[in-house]
């Protein structure tokens, strides 16, 4: 993922849109500096909720070699499924400026049976769904930064910083007499923490709010009911001490391109 961001955004790994999207808001703004090490591993619980439905799940995200040529692998994992994905990616092209799609290098899925299945990039990045998580759902949002109290994290203190980006957006669209409005109102609130590996996240809460209204209201006509949408991440663990060798499945499957 830019360590998270990056693998997030693979649909095929994070079934739903938001998961990327909000981390990507805050790297591409230079909010989530990213660590690289190879044994850093993080472990995430991710709660969304949308239109009544309710979705938990855990995520682990372990960094796991680094190359002579300077690339790093890293391996993602959703605890609901057997499967894990493991990708090299090259840290010099993980800028605010460049699709964070091409700074993937290798994609390969892990499907829990002890084989590895390289995957098509170049399917990936055309893929329209995949691309919808690497669209920044923030425009022109107003940033605050503020410095948090220390916090105790397994007998430590870590030091804390909070970010907040908020926007509101509205489009009009005139329809003969009346105007139809869409407003949508987005807030991503963080807790960042340098001592925590990979991409610096404690904890984290999204929420869009998506309202149409008419103007003037039509009379004995009352508005549809907002849209809203929650993504909260929350750190359950961290470490430095993870694996560093690559699985064996893929060592073979690269083997077997070549």
């Amino acid at each position: 993922m830019c360590g998270l961001a990056l693998a997030a955004g693979f649909a095929a790994v994070l079934p739903g849109p938001a998961h990327a999207q909000e981390l990507f808001s805050w790297w591409r703004r230079g909010l989530l500096p990213l660590e690289l090490t190879p044994g850093a591993w993080v472990r995430l619980e991710r709660l969304e909720a949308a239109e009544g439905r309710v979705e938990t799940d855990t995520l682990d995200c372990a960094v796991r070699a680094a190359q002579p040529d300077g690339t790093r692998w890293v391996e993602l994992r959703v605890r609901s499924e057997t499967e894990s994905w493991i990708f090299q990616l090259d840290p010099s092209r993980l800028r605010a400026d460049v699709d964070l799609l091409d700074a993937v290098l290798e994609l390969y899925r892990l499907p829990g049976d002890g084989s590895a299945q390289a995957q098509d990039l170049a399917q990936l990045r055309n893929n329209r769904l995949v691309r919808r998580h690497f669209q920044d759902i923030f425009t022109s949002p107003q940033l605050t930064r503020s410095t948090l109290p220390d916090t105790t994290w397994s007998g430590g203190r870590l030091a804390r910083e909070e970010v907040v980006l908020s926007e509101t957006r509205e489009q009009r669209v005139p329809m003969g007499r009346r105007t139809l409005i869409h407003r949508t109102v987005a807030r991503s609130q963080a807790q960042i923490s340098a001592q925590v590996p990979v991409f610096h996240l404690l904890g984290a809460t999204t929420t869009t709010r998506v309202e149409t209204a008419v103007d003037p209201p039509e009379p004995n006509r009352r508005a549809p009911p907002p849209l809203i949408a929650l993504l909260q991440l929350r750190c359950l663990a961290f470490g430095t001490d993870g694996a560093t060798a690559l699985p064996r499945a893929v060592l073979a499957a690269r083997a077997g391109k070549r």
